[in-house]
């Protein structure tokens, strides 16, 4: 996707858009305020939207849930896909404006036309998505990616040799651990994979742009990251396992997605597992003491209590009634991923971390039941769990310097930015 907009333009534009966005947390709009990716309780923010009722309009003209059982039936309709259904992009990005409703003064174009990020293959229609996560389950699948675990945890413990007594979680080894994981699974040549594992730092954070406005510089970074990863990729992505075969623009498609989500996602999982198990020195003993065995119960259960992906942005491709509610073609309909993970209906006292916890529902509610997310959804817990494993096997005397940095702006993934840590 070519932007042609100066900077003046883009900035102004991305500039309004938060501003509308600020002002609408102002209503005390639990959405809202998520949404804007400032630095309010989360938490907090899920319980005020569950107790809006399973589904209820946001002043951010959206639909949005944090009911288990609504978030899932959202999630599986066919009705309801990642990409607008008037999606089709003008020349030069964005789209052509309606000519019979000449837009007013006041109106604002939305995010998607304003930065479209269409060169990270995050909004594209549920039947595309389907395609490709059925063809490229023979690659990025769970059953073809086991025989990988050893060599996986293996990559991540030398990388832990390389690390000093004080050092930082995700600059110095979960990135790294996710990106070596990428492109090891991508066949990238060795030759390219420190390239990679810089543009994939770069293109952190295009998930969150799709829903919170980023300044014009990360803007600007955003998309000349991705387009540089697209040309990366293209071509060196493998088109066949296991008996399947994608087709080339379907094998650059599942490549992006890892590359664009599926690297951040890891990365910040991986932090997220760790900082709750130092939240919890009881838990990190135990794994600890086991970490083949317990590395990955402690893994999943932060996908429950801290995931990665703590929003999902659907569309209506058609109007549809929707948990009592008429819902218009092109509505957007949002999944509160991280609230629903502590329905208290699903899970028996939700606000505890606990190793072990019966699967409720279902499990993989942040990641794999997610159109778009589902194709990287198995690498992300995989190479998170071998990434833990390694780190408690090496240095169970791990703790905290100082408290976990989050990227503002990222109402998805509450990135990590930096997690300072040091070793007894």
């Amino acid at each position: 996707m070519v932007m042609t907009k100066s900077d003046t333009e883009l900035g102004g534009d991305l500039l309004a858009l938060r501003g509308v966005q600020w002002i609408m947390g102002t209503k005390n709009d639990p959405y809202a305020l998520l949404l804007r990716g400032a630095d309010d309780d989360p938490h907090a923010l899920g319980r005020g939207i569950r107790e809006r009722g399973a589904l209820y309009r946001s002043h951010a003209e959206a639909w949005v849930t944090a009911d288990h059982a609504m978030a899932e039936a959202i999630l599986n309709d066919p009705r309801l896909g990642p990409g607008h259904p008037d999606a089709a992009p003008a020349e030069g990005g964005g789209h052509e404006p309606d000519e019979e409703h000449e837009p007013m003064p006041w109106d604002f174009p939305a995010l998607r036309d304003v930065l479209p990020l269409d060169d990270a293959c995050l909004s594209l229609p549920r039947a595309e998505y389907e395609r490709v996560n059925a063809a490229g389950a023979a690659i990025l699948g769970a059953p073809a990616l086991a025989p990988l675990a050893e060599g996986l945890t293996a990559g991540c413990a030398l990388r832990l040799r390389g690390l000093s007594d004080r050092f930082d979680l995700m600059a110095e080894y979960a990135h790294r651990c996710a990106a070596d994981a990428a492109a090891e699974v991508l066949g990238l040549p060795a030759e390219q994979r420190d390239r990679f594992t810089d543009l994939c730092a770069r293109a952190a954070g295009t998930l969150d742009a799709t829903l919170c406005p980023p300044r014009l510089d990360v803007a600007r970074r955003l998309l000349g990251s991705v387009a540089e990863l697209r040309a990366l990729l293209a071509g060196t992505v493998p088109a066949e396992g296991a008996g399947a075969v994608l087709a080339p623009e379907d094998a650059l498609t599942a490549g992006v997605l890892t590359a664009v989500a599926g690297v951040e996602l890891t990365a910040t999982l991986i932090c997220n597992t760790v900082a709750v198990l130092l939240d919890h020195p009881e838990a990190w003993a135990v794994v600890c003491e086991a970490p083949e065995e317990t590395a990955g119960q402690a893994v999943d259960e932060t996908l429950r209590y801290l995931p990665p992906v703590r929003l999902h942005r659907l569309y209506a491709q058609s109007d549809l009634a929707l948990g009592g509610h008429e819902v218009e073609r092109g509505a957007e309909v949002v999944v509160a991923a991280e609230a629903a993970l502590r329905d208290p209906a699903v899970y028996p006292d939700p606000e505890r971390f606990r190793l072990g916890r019966p699967a409720a529902g279902s499990a993989g509610l942040p990641l794999s039941a997610a159109p778009h997310l589902a194709l990287v959804a198995p690498l992300v817990r995989l190479q998170a769990v071998c990434a833990v494993r390694a780190l408690a096997a090496r240095f169970p005397g791990l703790s905290r310097t100082e408290p976990v940095l989050r990227r503002l702006r990222s109402p998805i993934t509450a990135a990590v930015l930096h997690l300072p840590l040091t070793v007894r």
